[in-house]
């Protein structure tokens, strides 16, 4: 099962079951249709799948993710906001 929750009333706004042979990214694409526009969704260190999260920032207009960063990812500074800001 993969639940989808609103943050700010903590109401689940919709989910996806299955059975032991589904993965948790295979129910979590079955969200991205659910997922409406303009949204950031927090996803769980679990969902790291390139398909996915591609999937899903496509599928509408500003869908955007966070996720943690895995240990020992590697990865490219591109822009840092902090600096930005306070430069």
């Amino acid at each position: 099962m993969v639940c989808q929750m609103e943050l700010t009333s903590h109401l689940l706004t919709a989910a996806a079951f299955g059975t032991m042979k589904n993965s948790e990214n295979e129910l979590a694409e079955q969200l991205i249709e659910q997922t409406g526009d303009n949204t950031l969704t927090l996803m769980d260190k679990g969902y790291y799948s390139l398909g996915l999260l591609n999937a899903w920032s496509l599928a509408g207009e500003h869908r955007h993710w966070m996720i943690p960063l895995r240990k020992g990812a590697q990865y490219e500074e591109i822009r840092n906001w902090v600096k930005a800001i306070i430069w």
